[in-house]
């Protein structure tokens, strides 16, 4: 679960406070297909920002960020 949501104009960002998870993994599923990608994060990742797209009704991922 996000641990906030924020307004970006019309589109909706998700943030993930990642705190203590000593090894983050990133994986994104993709709709109508069987496809997924993984990829682990360094593990001094802290947080990630997913930027939802407005046009599809917040169901594709613009962008995404982690620090």
């Amino acid at each position: 679960m996000p641990t906030r949501e924020i307004k970006k104009g019309k589109n909706k960002a998700l943030v993930y406070e990642l705190g203590n998870i000593r090894q983050p993994w990133l994986i994104c599923l993709y709709t109508d297909t069987s496809l997924t990608l993984s990829r682990s994060l360094p593990a001094n990742i802290q947080r990630c920002t997913f930027i939802l797209d407005h046009a599809t009704n917040y169901a594709s991922v613009q962008q995404i960020d982690c620090e």
